[in-house]
């Protein structure tokens, strides 16, 4: 990378190589920068890497070459407590990231330790200050809570509420502390129709850069104009969404499929034969087009 891109870059990852004790190699030189403000896609099969690299960047993992910096900072146990004011992290098991004995106290958990981290003794700890700054705290709490859509859940115990209002919860634990970078692994799995698009809509709102890894291409292609895709922990392409999504040969060749939406364009647009799918695809391309346009009616 050169001095420029390392500048503007809000995450940047250089020759980042990891293997676990039992010898599986899951990283193997990953190179690649996100610039700030950006939406980054991360695809890929199953064991090409992708959590074991979301750990790195949180540092909960210490790579055996290479580093990764968040805002310029690098990844290192001296900076910790600075790279996760600025990064928030959504893991794949939203368990590891609900432990308090209520939902309020579990989205307030990070604000609280922030306080902590960077000043209580600055006057808080004076009656006045202290009852300003919980109001301040509950506020923010409250409005995280409300982006979900959980508000009226937070005096719940997190255990007991659906595997999809966990995930959320998670979001809202993250959004709370207003980073400068957001890495999420698998963020819509488990979420049901509607809060998997109230969860794209508040992710097209939101400012921070992005780094989503999925399955869920469809969901890559709202939020992400770029992807990087990882396979056997080497990154083996990295570009355009639609392009390297919409390339059957690259993306089967990793284990993947073309999206549903894009196949929809291709000049051979019936990949999955004798499906339903197939056969309203040839209903609407039988019909003629109107108004001297060429494209099928809806």
């Amino acid at each position: 990378m050169d001095a420029g891109k390392q500048k503007s870059a809000a995450i940047e990852v250089q020759g980042l190589a990891f293997t676990y004790p039992d010898g599986t190699e899951a990283l193997r030189g990953v190179t690649f920068a996100v610039a700030g403000g950006e939406a980054v896609g991360l695809v890929g099969p199953n064991g090409a890497g992708k959590s074991t690299l979301t750990w790195l960047l949180s540092g909960f993992l210490e790579p055996a070459a290479g580093c990764a910096r968040i805002c310029g900072l690098d990844v290192c146990k001296a900076n910790l407590a600075q790279v996760r004011r600025r990064l928030g992290v959504i893991f794949q098991n939203p368990d590891d990231q609900l432990f308090m004995p209520t939902l309020f106290d579990d989205v307030a958990f990070g604000l609280l330790n922030l306080d902590s981290d960077s000043g209580a003794s600055s006057g808080k700890n004076k009656r006045h200050g202290r009852d300003t700054h919980a109001g301040a705290i509950e506020a923010r709490v409250i409005e995280a809570l409300q982006q979900v859509g959980l508000e009226s859940e937070r005096h719940r115990f997190a255990g007991h509420l659906s595997a999809g209002q966990k995930r959320l919860a998670a979001l809202a634990a993250v959004l709370v502390v207003q980073p400068d970078v957001l890495v999420l692994d698998e963020p819509t799995s488990d979420l049901d129709p509607r809060a998997r698009r109230r969860f794209i809509e508040q992710m097209q709102t939101l400012p921070q850069t992005r780094l989503i890894a999925s399955h869920d291409l469809e969901m890559i292609l709202d939020l992400c104009p770029r992807v990087l895709l990882l396979d056997q922990g080497v990154v083996a392409a990295d570009g355009p969404a639609v392009e390297i999504l919409g390339d059957a040969a690259l993306v089967e060749s990793h284990g993947l499929e073309v999206p549903y939406s894009l196949r929809r364009d291709h000049t051979h647009r019936f990949p999955l034969r004798g499906t339903p799918h197939e056969m309203e695809h040839r209903k609407q391309d039988a019909r003629p087009a109107s108004g001297g346009s060429s494209s099928p009616q809806p």
